[in-house]
């Protein structure tokens, strides 16, 4: 029997969330994993790009029998925009399994997708990827960096007394000076890149939201996020880090050459304030390193940081693996590119 894909109202996310409640509740309580679903989907850049879509046995039924988030995104490579759907929180009820509900919705969007001029579908794996491989999905170059610091890591020198430029730190907020601060940094850095999301002040305000409300509100450690913000407006740019025991992990480090060059000082000095052993991060992070992803490559950073760094390890990440469907022809080569550019407060 074929199914009708349907938009879910929120009588119907509900009974969702009842479902998902134990596998995508970070450490929230039942009422706050709602109110968090709820303001999401109440978010303003929400209500014009983010849906529900489900199927469900008849128009009576209110638990849907397979449900999925559908996103609206716009890429950019080149200065040209492209059109992408998202993919998240794939699922099919527990009764109905292996009865094919789940790909039955999976092909009903990839068609919507279609249908609404989409260049392609991104998703964000944390099962094996060999299941949406089935739909055409190519998985990325996935990989996570360990940079381990050396034993006096926490005594390096002070970059301020040192005479390198400094930078300021901060809890991060969505006041409107900070939100603009990174949409502008950001969007003149996404100008090089060989592809990413483009991000309004909007879609900026609504990650960043998600982010702190978790850090509110999880009975988890839940990591705080961090900026690390440059002085100078057109080298300066900025890093979002967040930090749990003794490793601080980079989101995001966005800036032209000689911003970059200094956030990578301001972090290491970061790590060692926080007596960090380790700092990791996904690929995207390492352009820097590109093409041999060598601990040496440092020095055309800044001679110091080698004496500061031990080893650089890679791993294949596990979950949130980030995977591409490519639905017309200028986007097919994307997933052979390498770093992967795609950054990880963009994970859907």
């Amino acid at each position: 029997m074929a199914h009708q894909l349907e938009v879910a109202e929120w009588r119907e996310i509900q009974n969702i969330l009842k479902e998902t409640f134990d596998i995508w509740s970070p450490g929230l309580t039942r009422d706050k994993y709602l109110e968090f679903i709820w303001q999401q989907m109440q978010h303003p850049w929400t209500r014009g790009n983010y849906r529900y879509l489900m199927i469900r046995a008849n128009q009576r039924a209110s638990t849907p029998l397979a449900s999925m988030k559908f996103y609206r995104i716009n890429m950019s490579a080149r200065g040209r925009t492209y059109p992408f759907a998202g993919f998240g929180a794939i699922y099919t009820r527990q009764d109905v399994r292996k009865e094919g509900l789940g790909t039955e919705l999976i092909n009903l969007c990839i068609k919507k997708a279609r249908e609404e001029g989409c260049f392609g579908v991104l998703l964000f794996s944390d099962i094996d990827p060999k299941f949406y491989s089935r739909f055409g999905f190519q998985d990325m170059s996935n990989q996570k960096f360990f940079l381990a610091l050396a034993d006096d890591a926490k005594e390096a020198d002070d970059p301020e007394e040192s005479g390198d430029p400094t930078t300021t730190r901060s809890f991060l907020d969505t006041t409107p000076d900070t939100i603009d601060f990174l949409t502008r940094h950001y969007q003149r850095w996404l100008r090089g890149r060989p592809f990413g999301v483009e991000r309004s002040s909007i879609y900026f305000h609504f990650k960043i939201f998600r982010e702190n409300f978790l850090a509110e509100n999880s009975r988890l450690s839940w990591p705080r996020l961090e900026l690390i913000r440059g002085n100078d407006e057109e080298a300066g740019g900025y890093a979002i880090v967040e930090y749990g025991g003794r490793v601080l992990r980079i989101l995001e480090l966005v800036g032209n050459d000689a911003g970059r060059s200094r956030l990578w000082l301001s972090i290491i000095k970061r790590a060692g304030e926080l007596d960090v052993v380790r700092i990791s991060g996904w690929e995207s992070m390492l352009s820097d390193l590109a093409p041999g992803f060598s601990v040496n490559q440092f020095e055309t950073i800044n001679s110091a940081l080698p004496e500061r760094i031990r080893t650089l390890l890679f791993v294949d990440k596990t979950r949130g693996r980030s995977m591409i469907l490519p639905l017309q022809e200028e986007t097919e080569m994307w997933p052979f590119i390498c770093p992967n550019p795609i950054l990880e407060l963009d994970h859907l």
